[in-house]
């Protein structure tokens, strides 16, 4: 539910704002046959993914010429950071749509990442190669997908589901 259940009370319907059960509502995933409860945004696949890929491209640009510290370099690993940043942003926040726009935030600044990088492949003195650009280009396409999923998926959870998702 979006903002709560309706409950009768004395004759007219009102909103049921409890902020804790709001507070902590649960994500379910489906594996299977077993159902995982994501408490953490740790949790969430696509974090995980963007994780790795955060940690690869700070290993890549290491490897950058010295004149690219300021330049491409800083804002690959700043665009990259912060599509993962606004995931584990979005999942605290506290209305769906805050999240939604944390988790769109997220996909632009991945694709953000992802034109950097093709800057990095095409200047002159290449930095990145084709082959790493493809593989790279592949793990930013699956995590966009997976956003568009997440963003999909939030606020439309049954209020069973949605109960204890969020740290305490």
């Amino acid at each position: 539910m979006d903002e709560g259940r309706r409950t009768k009370v004395k004759g007219h319907e009102s909103r049921d704002k409890n902020v804790k059960s709001q507070r902590s509502r649960v994500m379910s995933v489906k594996e299977g046959k077993n159902k995982a409860v994501i408490k953490s945004f740790e949790d969430l696949e696509v974090w995980q993914r963007l994780h790795r890929l955060v940690i690869r491209i700070y290993e890549i640009t290491a490897k950058f010429p010295q004149g690219e510290d300021y330049n491409l370099k800083l804002q690959l690993r700043r665009s990259i950071c912060s599509a993962k940043a606004n995931i584990a942003e979005g999942f605290g926040r506290y209305y769906y749509n805050d999240s939604k726009k944390f988790y769109r935030n997220s996909r632009g600044s991945l694709l953000e990442s992802k034109d950097h990088l093709l800057t990095a492949r095409d200047v002159p003195n290449p930095y990145i190669s084709k082959e790493l650009y493809k593989d790279l280009a592949y793990e930013i396409e699956i995590s966009k997908r997976l956003i568009n999923g997440l963003i999909g998926s939030t606020g439309s959870l049954t209020r069973d589901q949605a109960e204890g998702r969020h740290d305490s």
